[in-house]
This record gives C-alpha cells, structure tokens and sequence, in this order.
C-alpha cells in the first residue's frame, strides 16, 4: 500500500493495517495504537530493479520491512471480527489526520522551512 493510499484511507475513517517502519511513519506517529501494526522482519535490500534506479554512495542499499504474512491475516481477521469498534478508533485516527495535515499547516511549514534557509526575505504571520 502506498502511503498516500493509507493517509487516505485513515483521514476517511477507515481501519488499517501497515508497518510501523520507514517514511509513512511520520504520518503514522501522532495515530500510533488507532492502527493494526503489521509485524515484519529488516531484510537488506537486494532488488535488482530497486538497486538500478538508487544507486548508493557506498555499497549499502539499506533495508526494508518484509511484513510477516501471519500478521497481516491476524489483522485483517481482527479488523473484520471488530469491525463497528474499529471504525469507532479509525474515525479519532481521521479526526486527528484531519486536524493535524491541513493544506493550511503544510504551506504554513514549508514557508518557515524556507524562510529559515533564508529562501524567503519577507516576514510573514504563522498561526500555531
């Protein structure tokens, strides 16, 4: 699942299930525990096709989660046997996606991100 496909399913209501490894985490941090986390094991990366498109600067590909295929069916079935309860969690997961990730509070970072790297010389008002 792509992380914008999983932001999405969560800022509408919907339970889900992922890793709780790599970039989406930081979407996934302030809904921690109001989604199924999926068990997986580090493996080093090793695809051929992954490897020709991220060359690295040394000889490490890194890593990536290997989910554990037991876990994603125990989730899946307890987000089935619990559904209503689930959907219940997953509506305070949207409500805190949908309060936290605004266009609003994004553009408002990225300003103070460049503003901060002297990109933007004009003072402007942050709210929050």
């Amino acid at each position: 699942m792509s992380m914008l496909t999983l932001y999405g399913s969560q800022a509408c209501g919907l339970p889900v299930a992922s890793t709780f490894y790599s970039g989406h985490t930081e979407f996934l941090k302030p809904i921690r525990g109001k989604f199924f986390e999926i068990d997986y094991q580090l493996e080093k990366i090793l695809d051929a096709e992954f490897k020709s498109y991220w060359p690295p600067t040394n000889s490490d590909y890194g890593s990536w989660a290997n989910p554990s295929i037991d876990s994603i069916s125990k989730s899946l079935q307890a987000i089935m046997e619990g559904y209503k309860e689930n959907v219940e969690v997953a509506m305070q997961a949207s409500q805190i996606i949908r309060t936290h990730y605004t266009w609003e509070r994004s553009a408002d970072l990225a300003l103070k991100s460049m503003h901060s790297m002297g990109i933007l010389n004009f003072k402007y008002d942050i709210e929050g």
